[in-house]
C-alpha cells in the first residue's frame, strides 16, 4: 500500500510509528488503537445476540473496520486521528451496525465510502450531517431504489459539457445510465420508499417523458437540421454570422446551429452582435428545426436500445415525479462511483 522500499522509521517525542507502513503518525493513535476504540464502541452498542450470531456480527464489524481503516491510511495517515472524535465514532458505529446485520458486500463498499467522505469533513457544515444521514437512509434501500436515485439524480441535477456529438452522446447515455436500468420497475412502492425514506421529493407537474428531458439539456444533437439559405435569410447573407452553423450531426446535408442549446446560441452571438437583433430569429429557427418528442425517443434508442425501458417505465410510474432531496443526492453519488468509477465532486450540491 506504501510501496516496497525500506525506510527507517524515527519517531520523536509524542509519535507513533506504524511498524510495517513506513508512516508516522505525530500526537496522535495508530492502527490498533483506532480498531480497537471502534471494536470497543461496537460491542457497548450492539445488542446482544446468540453465540453463532454474535461471531457472525463481530467478524463482520471487524471486517468493515479494518478495510475503512486502510482506505483511510492509504489516503491521509494523520485522519486516523478523527477516529477519537465522538461523532465519527457514532457514524463508524452506525456502519459496523448496519454491515454485521446484512454482510452485503456493497453495502459495506458503501458504507466506507460515505465514512471517509465523513472523516474528511471538518465543519459542522450541511454536508456533514447529510454524510451522517446517509450511513442511517443507506441500508434501508434496495440496489434497485439506488439506481433509480441515480438515474434521477443525473437527469435534474446534472449535465455533461464533454458532449459535442453523436458518439459522445452515445458515450454519455452507455456509460452514465444504463448500468442503472436493469432492474428498474414500474412498481410504485418502490417509488413511494424512497419518499418515505426522504431521499426523493415530487414535482407538481412533471415531464413524464425521460427523452424530451435530455432533448432540452442536449438540444443540438436533436436537430432535424435546415436549409443555409433559410440562414443567410435572417443574416441578409453577412458571413460573419457562419460561424454559428455547422454541418447537422444527423444530416450532414443540412446545417445547424453550433450550439447545444439556446443559452450557448445567445453567448455566441453576443460575441459577434452585442445588440443581439437577430437573436429572436435564431431561436426560432433552432427550435423549429429541433425534433419532436416522438422523433427524439428514437435517436436516444437507436443511440443506447437498453434505455427503451427507462424510457418506458419513466412514463408509465411514479418515476417521472421524483427529484432528489440533500440525502437522495448523496446516496446517487456513492451509487454512482461504485457501479461505474466516476466520482463526482459532491461540494457541488451540498456543503
Amino acid at each position: 500500500m506504501f510501496g516496497k522500499k525500506n525506510l527507517k522509521q524515527e519517531g520523536g517525542s509524542d509519535s507513533t510509528n506504524l511498524q510495517g507502513q513506513n508512516v508516522v503518525i505525530n500526537n496522535g493513535i495508530n492502527y490498533s488503537d483506532a480498531k480497537e476504540i471502534a471494536l470497543d464502541v461496537f460491542k457497548s452498542n450492539f445488542l446482544e445476540l446468540s453465540q453463532s450470531a454474535a461471531f457472525i456480527a463481530k467478524q463482520r464489524a471487524e471486517e468493515l473496520i479494518d478495510d475503512f481503516l486502510k482506505r483511510i491510511i492509504d489516503r491521509d495517515p494523520l485522519k486516523i486521528n478523527k477516529i477519537q472524535d465522538p461523532d465519527i465514532q457514532y457514524a463508524i458505529f452506525t456502519a459496523q451496525k448496519e454491515y454485521a446485520k446484512s454482510g452485503e458486500k456493497n453495502l459495506e463498499e458503501m458504507l466506507i465510502d460515505i465514512l471517509i467522505r465523513r472523516v474528511e469533513e471538518n465543519s459542522q457544515s450541511l454536508k456533514k450531517i447529510v454524510l451522517n444521514e446517509s450511513l442511517e437512509i443507506l441500508p434501508k434501500l434496495t440496489n434497485e431504489q439506488l439506481d433509480i436515485l441515480t438515474i434521477v439524480f443525473l437527469i435534474h441535477e446534472t449535465q455533461n459539457n464533454q458532449i459535442t456529438d453523436r458518439l459522445t452522446f452515445k458515450n454519455y447515455l452507455e456509460i452514465y445510465f444504463s448500468p442503472f436500468v436493469e432492474q428498474i420497475t414500474p412498481n410504485n412502492a418502490v417509488y413511494k420508499h424512497l419518499e418515505y425514506t426522504g431521499c426523493c421529493g415530487s414535482f407538481g407537474i412533471p415531464d413524464d417523458n425521460f427523452a424530451n428531458l435530455l432533448l432540452n439539456k442536449y438540444k443540438g444533437l436533436f436537430s432535424n437540421g435546415f436549409e443555409k439559405s433559410i440562414f443567410e435569410q435572417i443574416t441578409n447573407g453577412d458571413e460573419k454570422y457562419n460561424s454559428l452553423i455547422i454541418n447537422c450531426v444527423n444530416n450532414p446535408t443540412l446545417y445547424q446551429f453550433n450550439a447545444m442549446d439556446e443559452i450557448a446560441l445567445e453567448k455566441r452571438l453576443n460575441e459577434l452582435e452585442p445588440n443581439n437583433i437577430h437573436l429572436s430569429s435564431f431561436k426560432s429557427l433552432l427550435n423549429e428545426s429541433t425534433m419532436n418528442i416522438d422523433q427524439a425517443t428514437k435517436l436516444v434508442i437507436e443511440l443506447e436500445p437498453k434505455l427503451e425501458i427507462l424510457i418506458k417505465v419513466w412514463k408509465e410510474s411514479y418515476l417521472c415525479t421524483m427529484n432528489t432531496t440533500s440525502v437522495g443526492i448523496m446516496l446517487a453519488i456513492v451509487n454512482l462511483k461504485r457501479k461505474t468509477g466516476l466520482d463526482i465532486d459532491a461540494n457541488i450540491w451540498i456543503k
